[in-house]
């Protein structure tokens, strides 16, 4: 394998822990773009809504200062500017998505443990969405003894709810009712419940990129893996970073 020099030009707990996964494993890490950096480690997702790089930085000022052929990885990498560039978009990776999903998860029931002035066994407890998250938390709560509904809106995933052995709803439909439940989470981006139609003891807990949970009381945590979990986070993407760089020179 050919030398590798990775940028990382923004300083969080999850890039600062990847930086050192990947130091461990023989590649440069560089702090400051230069001629000799061949791929650059952007946070994910890696923009603003101004355009800049999230938690500071200006990717042109950036760019100015690499290679042509710089590698560019990070998350939802539409930025207009990097068009003509090679990228790698770990928001694209499924083994990614996954991992990440399941980081995600245990944070969640984090919140949900510490919140609740019981265990969670026993409680019923409300998912919307049967996507990788919805997936993942189900199966840890149900692992601590909760009762476990998920909400999908397409019949064959409210079979496949079943089948795995969960209570399946639709909460789009008429006679749903969220009082019964004492632990809503949402993992759905779109508006899909309205916090006044639920019980006022409910933790109501939303994990979805777009809030889907409308109303007060609502616990609206994005982007959980990095802000909660750095060092797990850290680790997958340096994983993925050291899978992706791995492939590439086997090419």
């Amino acid at each position: 394998m050919e030398h590798i020099t990775i940028c990382i030009p923004v300083h969080t707990p999850a890039l600062d822990r990847a930086g050192a996964m990947l130091t461990a494993q023989s590649f440069s890490i560089v702090s400051e773009p230069g001629p000799e950096v061949t791929h650059l480690l952007l946070p994910v997702p890696s923009f603003a809504a101004s355009g800049l790089i999230r938690d500071g930085g200006d990717l042109n000022a950036i760019l100015e200062r690499l290679p042509r052929d710089v590698v560019v990885v990070g998350g939802i990498l539409d930025h207009p500017v990097l068009q003509n560039y090679r990228k790698y978009d770990l928001l694209e990776d499924p083994d990614y998505l996954w991992k990440n999903a399941v980081i995600t998860a245990h944070c969640a029931l984090r919140y949900i443990l510490n919140a609740l002035p019981a265990t969670v066994q026993v409680q019923p407890v409300l998912i919307l969405g049967w996507g990788r998250i919805g997936k993942s938390l189900a199966g840890l709560l149900r692992s601590l003894g909760a009762d476990v509904t998920v909400s999908a809106r397409k019949t064959e995933d409210r079979a496949m709810i079943r089948a795995a052995g969960y209570h399946a709803v639709n909460c789009q439909d008429p006679g749903f009712d969220p009082q019964r439940y004492r632990v809503i989470v949402n993992t759905v981006p779109a508006p899909i419940l309205d916090a006044r139609c639920c019980s006022p003891g409910s933790y109501l807990l939303d994990l979805a990129s777009r809030q889907g949970i409308a109303g007060e009381n609502v616990v609206w945590a994005r982007g959980l893996p990095g802000k909660d979990t750095p060092e797990s986070s850290g680790n997958l993407i340096a994983e993925t970073v050291h899978h992706l760089i791995s492939k590439e020179a086997s090419l």
